[in-house]
């Protein structure tokens, strides 16, 4: 029996090491898609704002990433929901649109 179990043993530390392995890649290639996310979402922003400076004259807009954390925050004012919010990821959930416009009238249909 002692010979299986020490079979047993270095199969589990095997099985254990290969799930840290995947872990870590998993972890890996979230960083990497949110990198992604972030960066293309920074471009999209900034065209987004020079387009509305252009239609809206004097107007300025801007576009923010929400967070599942901004959801939380929301709901959860207190400091145990920031002590369960450290050490996981936010999660994209959406995209808020923060606008100011001109004082010059706006005039919708027709004139």
């Amino acid at each position: 029996f002692t010979e299986q179990r020490d079979t047993l043993k270095e199969r589990g530390a095997e099985l254990q090491s290969g799930a840290n392995a995947i872990q870590d890649l998993i972890d890996s290639l979230d960083h990497r898609k949110e990198e992604d996310i972030l960066r293309t979402f920074r471009g999209v922003s900034k065209t987004f704002s020079a387009v509305f400076s252009e239609l809206v004259p004097g107007g300025k807009a801007q576009l923010v990433m929400l967070t599942s954390d901004d959801m939380e925050d929301d709901r959860d004012e207190d400091d145990e929901g920031e002590e369960r919010r450290q050490g996981r990821r936010a999660t994209f959930t959406g995209v808020a649109m923060k606008v100011r416009g001109t004082r010059l009238p706006v005039h919708y249909g027709p004139h």
